[in-house]
């Protein structure tokens, strides 16, 4: 660095790399596909993740009678293209782990040698499909399907330059605990699911037709923020792995009537139950903190996405071409969405203060995993049910080349406050409970603190909205409260 602008730099580096890791250190920045100038980089250690995804799908129809059955089979190939850090012998244990990195380590620069870091093992995968439907009546039809997916997790949290995997594998310095930091994520796999459906459509009438499908999905390999091991048993530092599973279960009901004089509907109705061992990659986060009594529940329980009812009502009606003269090409479309809320755990108003500031107390639970207290078995309660109206008005107009559509769409109708989320300390979403609590006596005798808490906090849910945010203890950065407020939007449409 230049510091006396004499255009030469005041400090040397024995190389480009020492020169490059110990800026990037000095200055906190971690980089994948750009060096330490922000300059875009196509190879070494710092190359971008350039993910190679590739399929092939073979499929084989047979028909008997009535009877139609599809049998097929995918090969999947998934390879992140990521860097990883290669397990190295212990002598201890007379095997590979993580515990003895001196043969890679630069100790100069506190990273890997660059060229013993390795690329990420790509995945093959063959996931057989098979379905089958033939009629029981002349108006009724039963069908079955069974098929394997896989799908890569997040790939953000798989690419890591050398610096960030370093500091997490650092021989001196590592730790077994991780509260809300990085996390090594070179050791994840695909997840999986396998899915199961049975189901019956009976034709009411020439236009009316009911639905219902029963299914079953069983999701294994899921991420979860675990303690990674040497091969004595001894936690290292925290990895991505896939140690979680999950399934979702339930039924689906669709009624639909195909356009009759004019009117076309249809209605949903889905009753489900989704539950696993953890609802994402950082719910163990607690468990992997410096809090040693912390463990994290190795059991089933219902997912914080688990919704039991939910459906929708649309109703379409419209003029279709040479009707209605004037009011050919109008229509209006009305859909109706509802859903039971999501799964919840309540948890205790804090007992005291510890690390939180007047501006965020409300939350601080919410902040920091090792500060909740649930009162509770786990996600026990539900949010509010959600009811929403949107409606769209459109018209067409039929052109000689061209189909020009104008239309004007309304989301959430009558502006309802549409609950997503409450505070668990009260499960409401108008109040987190801390200016009622006996510690924020001192701060409510602050001249304008309790008005200004309303507006900021309660009102526009501030401190909410920014949990996580810059922090990384297993909070939410950018959720909210309140789903949005009433929306209209206009444009329009060409169809050649």
């Amino acid at each position: 660095m230049d510091t006396d602008e004499d255009g030469v730099e005041d400090r040397t580096f024995t190389s480009d790399e020492e020169k490059r890791v110990l800026i990037n250190k000095a200055g906190a920045i971690s980089t994948v596909g750009y060096d330490n100038y922000g300059e875009e980089v196509e190879d070494g250690v710092n190359r971008p993740g350039k993910a190679f995804q590739a399929s092939a799908y073979v499929q084989n129809k047979f028909e008997y009678q009535d009877l139609i059955l599809n049998v097929g089979i995918r090969y999947e190939l998934l390879d992140p293209k990521g860097v990883s850090v290669p397990k190295q012998l212990n002598p201890a244990t007379g095997e590979y782990d993580y515990q003895n990195l001196d043969q890679i380590w630069d100790y100069n620069t506190a990273t890997f040698q660059t060229d013993k870091l390795t690329e990420t093992e790509a995945f093959q995968l063959l996931l057989p499909r098979v379905s089958f439907s033939f009629p029981v009546t002349d108006r009724t039809v039963f069908y079955a399907l069974y098929g394997k997916y896989a799908q890569m997790p997040s790939l953000n949290q798989l690419y890591q330059d050398n610096i960030t995997m370093s500091t997490l594998l650092d021989p001196l310095r590592r730790v077994g605990y991780n509260i809300g930091g990085a996390t090594l994520g070179f050791l994840m796999r695909p997840e999986r699911l396998t899915q199961y459906e049975i189901g019956l459509r009976q034709t009411l009438t020439d236009n009316f037709a009911l639905t219902i499908t029963g299914f079953y999905k069983d999701t294994r390999d899921q991420l979860q923020i675990t303690r990674l091991f040497n091969s004595s048993g001894v936690p290292i530092t925290t990895a991505y792995q896939n140690e979680d599973f999950g399934t979702q279960k339930g039924m689906e009901m669709t009624l639909e009537l195909r356009r009759t004089n004019r009117l076309a509907a249809k209605v949903n109705y889905t009753l489900s139950d989704a539950r696993g061992t953890a609802s994402a990659s950082r719910s163990s986060q607690n468990s992997v903190t410096d809090e040693a009594a912390a463990l994290f529940p190795r059991f089933v329980y219902p997912l914080d996405f688990n919704q039991t009812h939910r459906g929708s009502i649309l109703l379409d009606y419209r003029w279709a071409k040479g009707e209605g003269g004037l009011l050919e090409g109008f229509g209006l479309n009305t859909l109706m969405t509802f859903n039971s809320g999501h799964n919840y755990t309540k948890i205790q108003e804090p007992n005291n203060l510890g690390q939180a500031s007047a501006w965020n107390i409300g939350v601080r639970a919410l902040i920091d995993s090792r500060t909740r207290v649930p009162v509770e078995p786990v996600n026990s309660s539900a949010t509010p049910w959600v009811f929403s109206v949107d409606m769209t008005i459109s018209k067409v107009f039929y052109l000689d080349i061209v189909n020009l559509e104008l239309y004007a769409r309304v989301l959430n109708l009558f502006n309802t406050k549409r609950v997503l989320n409450v505070y668990p300390t009260t499960g409401t979403p108008f109040d987190d409970g801390w200016l009622k609590s006996p510690y924020a006596v001192s701060y409510r005798e602050v001249p304008n603190y309790e008005a200004w808490y309303r507006a900021v906090n309660l009102a526009n849910r501030h401190a909410y909205m920014n949990i996580g945010a810059g922090l990384g203890l297993g909070g939410q950065a950018g959720t909210d409260l309140y789903d949005s407020p009433r929306e209209i939007r206009i444009g329009m449409k060409l169809e050649l």
